[in-house]
């Protein structure tokens, strides 16, 4: 390697680090996206690179031996001055969280090698944030920068909820550290890639999946709108409890019959009510928060044939845990339906201890009326299980050997701006 050269290259990279982290933008942005981080970390490795290089002994005496051969004046950096600036800038980004270790670079062996490191990161600025380094060194994009930025993960997790399997086909960002400088660039050209067609599925330019069934859409419909009904018919179950609940609460809150000398109970909700209410609460806000986002436009045509299997898994738990907690009540509820209705108060028993109960006509209406809107209701779990199921098996299939196709276009074009 030529000392005149890393010499130049460890000057430009010194004074860009030093503009980078006193860029107060650039540094909140270090700080809420871990890829910048890791790729920065990179450039710190690079400085750390070219100051072991500088310090070398040997590419010293060689400096030197071409100077007296010249008789040019020698021009080197004083050692002492070197290991302090990447230090520093490592405290600096350590400040902001942990950053593993260093790249090496063992395997490069020519100056123009690291000077692709250092151009990538500016080509990696461009893929993910729209700007150039000159532009973060000259801070002269200010806010516009944060409104531009395409946020990597937020962008992974919506793409896991409107491509299903998409995520796991993609899989996720290796680990710069401690590998070869080809592996390197394999490991940058992939990321590069990734994001790109992140952008593409995102805007709909390309498309995920083997076929597009008209006829899953309607399914979809149909899910939402199952979906819809009942989280108005357990919102209705929700406040029909909490109605008889306070009407009997002089009474326990629960709901008597028998005859006028020996009163039982029915309870109106299983086990706590605390933890009852809020069983009944999450189901109907995610019930309601799954059918908006089956109902609402959707972006892409991605998103209008995807199914989100993760939201099907848990509305599934939901049903199971809410319908065998009413299939509990209901069945001590529906035998004991005209009782309730024909008792008018009476003396409740329990360890010698004798209290007075009664039914209030507003609860019974209530009962009545919650009793059989749950009933309903628990049919209706089973026709919606029953059409996940459906949306399930029918729809469309990833067509990984296309999107493996499209990476590698990608990767492709990432590696010819590279070189």
């Amino acid at each position: 390697m030529d000392y005149k050269e890393l010499k130049k290259t460890y000057e430009t990279q010194f004074d860009n680090l030093s503009k980078l982290l006193e860029n107060k933008n650039f540094i909140e942005l270090i700080e809420n996206d871990e890829l910048l981080k890791t790729n920065f970390i990179d450039q710190i490795s690079v400085l750390k690179f070219l100051e072991k290089k500088l310090s070398d002994p040997k590419l010293i005496e060689q400096e030197i031996a071409e100077s007296k051969k010249s008789k040019k004046k020698l021009d080197l950096i004083d050692i002492k001055d070197l290991n302090k600036s990447s230090d520093c800038s490592l405290q600096y980004v350590t400040a902001v969280g942990p950053i593993g270790t260093l790249n090496e670079f063992k395997e490069i062996k020519k100056t123009e090698e690291i000077k692709d490191v250092i151009k990538y990161f500016d080509v990696f600025l461009k893929n993910t944030y729209k700007k150039d380094l000159k532009s973060f060194l000259n801070n002269d994009f200010k806010e516009v920068v944060k409104a531009e930025k395409i946020n990597n993960n937020d962008q992974f997790k919506n793409s896991t909820n409107t491509t299903g399997n998409f995520a796991n086909f993609m899989g996720g960002f290796p680990n710069s550290n401690n590998m070869s400088y080809d592996a390197w660039k394999d490991q940058q050209a992939t990321i590069i890639a990734n994001q790109e067609l992140r952008k593409l599925v995102d805007t709909g330019e390309f498309y995920l999946f083997k076929s597009k069934p008209k006829f899953f859409v309607i399914n979809k419909i149909i899910l939402s709108s199952i979906l819809v009904l009942i989280s108005l018919m357990w919102f209705i179950v929700f406040l029909l409890q909490i109605i008889v609940t306070s009407e009997q609460v002089k009474y326990g809150g629960y709901l008597w019959y028998g005859n006028s000398t020996a009163a039982q109970f029915v309870p109106v909700v299983s086990g706590s009510e605390i933890f009852s209410y809020i069983i009944t609460i999450l189901s109907i806000i995610y019930f309601g928060i799954w059918s908006y986002k089956l109902l609402k436009k959707p972006k892409s045509e991605n998103e209008k044939f995807a199914f989100d299997k993760k939201s099907a898994c848990i509305v599934i738990f939901l049903i199971l845990v809410l319908g065998s907690t009413f299939i509990f009540l209901l069945v001590s509820w529906i035998p004991n339906l005209d009782k309730i209705r024909e008792f008018t108060e009476g003396t409740y028993k329990n360890n010698n201890v004798s209290i007075d109960v009664k039914n209030s006509d507003i609860a019974k209406s209530a009962f009545d009326a919650c009793t059989w809107i749950s009933l309903t209701s628990i049919c209706l779990f089973l026709f919606l299980i029953i059409w996940i199921i459906i949306c399930w098996i029918y729809a469309p299939k990833l067509d990984a050997e296309r999107i493996q196709m499209k990476l590698e276009e990608l990767k492709k074009s990432v590696r010819d701006i590279q070189n």
